[in-house]
C-alpha cells in the first residue's frame, strides 16, 4: 500500500514539472485566440415581452447594469423583410409602429457600437411572436356591419334593415349618390339618434329619391375599440351589393317549393315572378322586395284550416315592424298584398287589398280509390287496426298507428291496379284531440317502369301545414303538369308524442304519427 501512495506521488510531481515547463499560463494561452484579452459578452435582456396596439406593438424589457452595452438593437421581421431600430442605451420600451396583419417576430438585443454606429458585439435574446391589431383583427372583422340588409326598390330608392345598435357603435352614416348629381349623399345616425337600440327607433329606413345604384353605396362606421384602450376608430367603409338577393331560410325555403328552384336563389330565377304565395311562419316578409315586378302577394292563401281553429293554427312573423314597413313599401310600388285568415299581422295593415280572407279548397277531382290496394310497413302488430284505408277516403276519418318507444319511417304503398294520369295531391292532417303531432312535411315517390322509386313532384319534400284537420293542396310543379304512373308511396316519419312507461316500467320517450286522408288529383 505504500508503495502504491509513492507511485502516484511522484506522477503529480512529474506532471506540475511539465506544465511549469511550458512557461505560459491558461489565460495567455487563451488570448492567443481571442484577441486582446479574454472576450467580453454583452448581457442577455431580460423578460422581453410584447403587447398589441392600433397598427403597432409595445415592447417592454428588463435590463442588468453592463458597462459595454452601448446601445440597445430592436428587430422585427415579417413575411418579406427584418427591420430595425437602434435606441439609447438605458431604454426599457419601445414602440414599434406602420405594422400589418401579421404575426411579427420580435428581439432585442444589447449592443456595442464604433464611434460610427458599426456593431461590433450584440447580446442573445429570446423573441417573441406578436400581431399587431388592424383591420384584419377578429375584434375588428366581428365589427358590427350595421346594415342587416339592403334592396333596390325599383332602381329610384334604397331599402335597409338594420342590426340593433351595439354599445361599440358610435355613430355611422349610409353614403350613396342621385342620379345626375356627382356628391355623395349621406343618411346619417348619431349618437343622439340611437333609439332603442336602432337610429330614432326604427328597423329600417327608406333612403333617397333617384338613386344611382351604379355608383355604389357604402356604410361608413366610427366605432370605440376596447382592446385598443377605447381608441376611437373609422372602421374600413363597407360596400353594400345588389346583384345576389339574400333571403331568410325560411322564406328561400318557400320560394323554392313555390318556383321549383334547388341551391341558390339568383336574381334572374324571380325576375320574371308576378304573383307569389308564402304561407308558413317566417322571421321576416321584408325578401319580398327582392322581386322587382311582382305584382300580387298572398299571405297565408294555401293554409286551408279546419272550421274553428283558424286562431290555433296560425301562421307567425318575428319581425313586424320592418316586415310592415317593408310591405308598405311594397304597395307603394304596385304590389297588391292580400291577407288570408289570421296568419301573420297581429293588426292586419290597412293598405293591405285584401284583409283576413277565408282560405278555400279549390275545385279540384280526385281518382276513384275503391279498387285500390294499400299498405304499409311496418305493418299493425297483434291485430291492431290503424285505419290505413282511411287515408283513401275524403272524410274526417284517419290513419293512427301505434305508438313506438323508436322514431319509426312509415312507407305507404299506393297500387292504383292501372296507369293513371296524376297532376297533385290533397292531403289532409288528421283532425284527434290527442297530443300526437301532425307531421310538417312528406316525400311522395312513384314507381316508373325499369322498377325504380323516383320523387313524384319538383321537390323532394312536401310541405304541410301542421293545423289539426288542415288540409294542403300540392302539384306536381308550378305549371300543374301531369304524369302518368301506377303506384305511388308516401315516406312519413313519427315524431315525439309523450313520455310514459314501458312494459318494463322504464320511463321513456313514445313517438307516433297520424294523418287524415292522401287524395291523388286527376291529371289530364
Amino acid at each position: 500500500m505504500r508503495g502504491l501512495f509513492l507511485k502516484y506521488t511522484l506522477i503529480l510531481v512529474l506532471l506540475a514539472g511539465l506544465v511549469a515547463s511550458c512557461g505560459e499560463s491558461l489565460e495567455d494561452t487563451y488570448s492567443d485566440y481571442t484577441g486582446d484579452g479574454p472576450e467580453q459578452y454583452l448581457t442577455k435582456i431580460y423578460d422581453l415581452q410584447g403587447k398589441p396596439r392600433w397598427m403597432s406593438v409595445e415592447l417592454t424589457w428588463n435590463l442588468k447594469l453592463d458597462p459595454g452595452r452601448t446601445a440597445i438593437l430592436v428587430e422585427w421581421t415579417d413575411d418579406e423583410k427584418t427591420d430595425s431600430a437602434v435606441i439609447d442605451r438605458n431604454s426599457t420600451s419601445y414602440l414599434v409602429e406602420g405594422l400589418k396583419n401579421y404575426e411579427y417576430e420580435f428581439g432585442v438585443y444589447a449592443i456595442e457600437q464604433t464611434e460610427n454606429g458599426e456593431i461590433i458585439k450584440r447580446s442573445i435574446g429570446d423573441p417573441v411572436y406578436i400581431r399587431p391589431y388592424t383591420y384584419a383583427s377578429d375584434e375588428l372583422i366581428l365589427f358590427s356591419r350595421v346594415v342587416k340588409k339592403q334592396f333596390n326598390v325599383a332602381d329610384k330608392q334604397l331599402f335597409v334593415t338594420f342590426e340593433e345598435w351595439t354599445d361599440n357603435l358610435i355613430s355611422f352614416k349610409i353614403g350613396y349618390y342621385e342620379k345626375n348629381n356627382p356628391t355623395e349623399q349621406f343618411w346619417e345616425a348619431t349618437p343622439e339618434d340611437r333609439i332603442d337600440d336602432y337610429p330614432n327607433g326604427l328597423p329600417y329606413a327608406l333612403i333617397g329619391t333617384d338613386v344611382d345604384f351604379s355608383q355604389g353605396v357604402k356604410v361608413y362606421r366610427t366605432g370605440k375599440i376596447a382592446v385598443v384602450g377605447d381608441m376611437l376608430l373609422e372602421m374600413e367603409p363597407i360596400n353594400l351589393y345588389f346583384e345576389l338577393p339574400s333571403f331568410e331560410s325560411d322564406f328561400a325555403v318557400e320560394v323554392r317549393s313555390k318556383l321549383d328552384l334547388l341551391g341558390e336563389i339568383k336574381k334572374a330565377d324571380i325576375t320574371d315572378v308576378e304573383v307569389l304565395d308564402i304561407d308558413y311562419n317566417q322571421v321576416s316578409l321584408v325578401d319580398v322586395l327582392h322581386f322587382p315586378n311582382l305584382k300580387e302577394l298572398h299571405l297565408g292563401r294555401n293554409r286551408i284550416l279546419a272550421d274553428g281553429t283558424e286562431l290555433t293554427y296560425r301562421s307567425t312573423l318575428t319581425e313586424q315592424v320592418v316586415s310592415e314597413a317593408a310591405l308598405r313599401v311594397a304597395k307603394e310600388n304596385g304590389v297588391e298584398i292580400y291577407h288570408y285568415g289570421n296568419h301573420y299581422f297581429n293588426v292586419v295593415p290597412d293598405f293591405f287589398t285584401g284583409k283576413n280572407i277565408v282560405a278555400v279548397e279549390p275545385a279540384l277531382t280526385f281518382l276513384e280509390t275503391s279498387s285500390w290496394n294499400i299498405s304499409v310497413t311496418p305493418r299493425d302488430l297483434m291485430e291492431y287496426n290503424s285505419g290505413l284505408n282511411n287515408l283513401l277516403t275524403d272524410d274526417a276519418s284517419y290513419w293512427l298507428p301505434q305508438s313506438s318507444a323508436s322514431v319509426r319511417e312509415h312507407v305507404i304503398e299506393i297500387d292504383f291496379g292501372k296507369e293513371e294520369s296524376i297532376s297533385g295531391f290533397k292531403i289532409t292532417q288528421a283532425n284527434i284531440a290527442t297530443a300526437i303531432q301532425c307531421p310538417e312535411q312528406v316525400k311522395v315517390e312513384m314507381q316508373i317502369s325499369s322498377g325504380q322509386w323516383i320523387a313524384v313532384a319538383f321537390q323532394e319534400n312536401t310541405m304541410l301545414g301542421t293545423g289539426k284537420g288542415e288540409t294542403t293542396v300540392v302539384y306536381l310543379d308550378k305549371n300543374k303538369t301531369s304524369k302518368r304512373c301506377s303506384k305511388i308511396r308516401l315516406r312519413v316519419s313519427d315524431l315525439f308524442f309523450e313520455k310514459g312507461y314501458d312494459s318494463s316500467w322504464n320511463y321513456i320517450d313514445f313517438y307516433n304519427i297520424a294523418l287524415g286522408s292522401f287524395m291523388v288529383i286527376k291529371g289530364e
